[in-house]
């Protein structure tokens, strides 16, 4: 995540990194991030959010509403950003 954030913050966007896995701008999240690390092997994998259409995102994300409300996130649209923005 750390080289992620640095390309970023190359064109003067300040980054924050959020828990172990998010990056945001403005506190709105543009890039995840997730692994698995056992035995011998080592999976990653991440997005970044460039130019998504957010009405197909909120219609493809299942995300638990109890959990977005803990967050206090009304939704997952309401939550992200594209980094054209």
């Amino acid at each position: 995540m750390t080289i992620i954030k640095r390309a970023i913050e190359s064109f003067n966007i300040a980054v924050e990194i959020s828990g172990r896995n998010d990056l945001l701008i403005n506190s709105a999240k543009f890039s995840g991030n997730a692994y698995l690390n056992k035995e011998n092997a080592i999976l990653h994998h991440g997005t970044i959010l460039i130019n998504t259409d957010f009405e197909i995102l909120s219609k493809v994300l299942n995300a638990n509403k109890e959990k977005l409300k803990s967050k206090g996130v009304k939704s997952v649209k309401s939550r992200v950003i594209n980094l054209k923005e």
